[in-house]
């Protein structure tokens, strides 16, 4: 069954993030698609009371320990306890905003894992990357950093979200965009579910899953607005 995940951002307060999930168990949700959103921290818990309960709930970082000196962080063991059943890590924005490396995005995969959440591992090039022919090679870097095990794990998605289609406008094409799953794909030598993320929206989102290869797609803007979303869990459905 196909996912639609929602990244938030740093978007939505708490009661904004209540108001979402009322009006999107109102309006009800199309058969034959799964449903994600990952909130902020602080508004997990609002979400999680509101939305339906087929809808999964995410944290969009998490500390690889379950407890210690980390002024900031909250562990994956707390956002369980929230009621998240996901964690998202290696996001672009967590690597270029705050000097994330590929270590450290590998750590997080590891800590969500061990606490039992299903995981969401992002990896993109940039537009200089591929310009220079080097997607391939960035990619494998990323994949590579996670641990055999973790790579291994079933409850493992890998999202590929090109850095220079976040949030642009610029969308990746469809030809683009399963190029890197197959790739995903071998990389990991078993049947991942990877996901495409980067300016999809409602219009657009049925054509990345022509080529029959991908297994969902990580929204961000577009999961903002219940009504759009709901229009993207349409689209998506089979």
């Amino acid at each position: 069954m196909r996912l639609v995940a929602g990244n938030w951002k740093m978007n939505k307060s708490p009661e904004e993030a209540r108001a979402f999930g009322q009006d999107l168990s109102r309006a009800g949700l199309p058969e034959g698609v799964r449903a994600l959103l990952f909130p902020t921290a602080l508004a997990l818990e609002h979400l999680v009371a509101t939305v339906p309960s087929t809808v999964g709930v995410g944290v969009q970082n998490a500390h690889p320990e379950v407890c210690g000196a980390f002024t900031g962080e909250i562990s994956a063991a707390m956002a369980k306890e929230a009621g998240a059943s996901w964690g998202l890590a290696g996001h672009s924005e967590r690597r270029e905003l705050f000097g994330e490396c590929d270590a450290l995005a590998a750590e997080r995969v590891s800590g969500l894992l061990r606490a039992g959440l299903n995981v969401m591992f992002c990896v993109g090039e940039r537009m200089e990357d591929r310009e220079r022919g080097l997607t391939d090679r960035v990619l494998r870097r990323q994949l590579g950093a996670l641990k055999e095990e973790d790579l291994a794990h079933q409850r493992l998605s890998v999202a590929y979200e090109p850095v220079w289609a976040i949030g642009s406008g610029k969308a990746a094409g469809p030809k683009e965009a399963t190029e890197a799953v197959l790739m995903i794909q071998e990389f990991a030598r078993r049947p991942l579910t990877v996901l495409y993320g980067g300016s999809v929206n409602p219009t657009n989102v049925e054509r990345y899953f022509q080529s029959g290869e991908l297994g969902g797609v990580l929204v961000g803007g577009a999961s903002l607005n219940p009504q759009t979303f709901r229009e993207l869990l349409v689209a998506v459905a089979l």
